[in-house]
């Protein structure tokens, strides 16, 4: 896909992203791309924070652009730098108490999980750096799924009956922010960036300064940084930092006192853990419940999957299902979803209601097999052996406009 910014070829790369488990009905409201930029001054290791208007009657989809600067000669740009540029972002709706929030890791997994094998490769090709542009979409039907109306205080059912509500404003399958609905004036993105030396690419084979032997070239290693050099760096600014947000536009839609609007939304944790092997080989991760309705979904990223003997999730003391191979259900999910996923992900469906448990958290449970002459472990001075993983829980729970 070309890499200009006419707004239609940002949607055309949107519409060709897979969607979300149910399917959206035509809508034939006027989408509209709208640029929306920083607050403040945008830079690097620094919150950028864009207060986005309401434009619309819905917002479903997110684009950020960000123009990086030249680098001097001799260094560039890691290819996939994304995700070492966005440390964190996050977006908050409806008077600010609702909150989606990603770390790097946990953006790298949601896409990945999100995604066929082919749709994720067309991905990366996508948000790869290029004439030092960097690009990334958000799509915000991974979170936001399926409505319900149900009526207000003082307002009975049979209030309803009599006066049936005929017109939401947004079809209650609407994937996205209900603006509308929301009674708010703008929704907040916030974006923490990385450094500028977190993006560079410095293990290639090129003419590079060593200050104690001067210029050499030599093969594929690592390039040493001058102090004139990393000065440099230091002083460079992003030349440019945008969002683009596809607003549904409907000028004739207005805010009903009848009804509440209740909105599925999707909301996934994790992180990035080593494990250091011991005797037992089994490994117990605790994860907090929050408030979260229901568990649907475990992802797990690694790159030595075939150690991962099997997995459970443990609920006050109890395992919620038998302990389950890694390989076997990621199997499982590829065929119910009709899904080839990537080499290094395993998605599998859980499905757990956790409203009326009582606990605060709950446990992942990992078996491992460990194997020290194994080259995908990394060996340490106390002998034991590690296995690193990224994983991300998906949690189903509701918001109220």
């Amino acid at each position: 896909m070309s890499r200009t910014f006419d707004p239609q070829n940002i949607m055309a790369f949107f519409n060709s992203q897979p969607q979300n488990d149910t399917v959206q009905p035509m809508i034939t409201r006027k989408v509209e791309l709208i640029p929306q930029y920083p607050t403040g001054f945008a830079s690097f290791n620094r919150k950028i924070i864009t207060e986005i208007a309401v434009n619309g009657i819905g917002c479903d989809k997110l684009y950020l652009k960000i123009t990086l600067p030249d680098l001097p000669n001799g260094i560039r740009y890691n290819e996939l730098c994304i995700y070492d540029l966005i440390q964190n972002l996050s977006l908050k709706f409806n008077k600010g108490s609702e909150e989606i929030s990603f770390t790097s890791t946990q953006l790298k997994l949601a896409d990945l999980a999100n995604r066929n094998k082919s749709e994720y490769e067309a991905f990366i090709k996508f948000i790869t750096i290029k004439d030092n542009i960097v690009t990334y979409p958000l799509d915000l039907a991974n979170f936001f799924a399926t409505s319900y109306v149900t009526p207000r205080h003082g307002i009975s059912s049979f209030d309803l009956f009599i006066n049936p509500i005929t017109n939401t404003n947004l079809d209650l399958d609407y994937h996205g922010f209900r603006i509308v609905d929301s009674g708010t004036n703008q929704f907040i993105l916030r974006v923490t960036l990385g450094s500028i030396f977190d993006l560079l690419d410095l293990s290639y084979s090129a003419a590079y300064y060593r200050p104690t032997n001067g210029y050499c070239v030599g093969g594929p290693t690592n390039i040493e940084l001058s102090e004139s050099q990393i000065a440099e760096l230091r002083k460079l600014e992003l030349s440019h930092f945008e969002t683009y947000v596809a607003y549904l536009c409907d000028t004739k839609a207005k805010y009903d006192s009848r009804f509440n609007i209740k909105q599925n939304i999707s909301v996934w944790t994790g992180e990035s853990e080593v494990i250091k092997m011991d005797i037992t080989n089994v490994y117990k991760l605790q994860i907090p419940i929050d408030n979260y309705h229901k568990i649907t979904k475990l992802i797990l990223n690694s790159k030595s999957p075939h150690k991962i003997i099997s997995h459970c999730i443990q609920l006050n003391g109890i395992n919620l299902y038998q302990p389950m191979n890694l390989s076997w259900s990621k199997q499982l999910y590829e065929y119910k979803n009709n899904i080839t996923l990537s080499d290094d992900i395993y998605i599998c469906d859980l499905d757990m209601d956790l409203q009326y448990t009582g606990s605060e958290s709950m446990y992942l449970i990992l078996q491992i097999e460990p194997k020290n002459t194994d080259t995908a472990y990394q060996f340490d001075s106390l002998t034991y052996d590690k296995i690193a993983f990224d994983y991300m829980i998906k949690y189903d729970t509701t918001i109220t406009y």
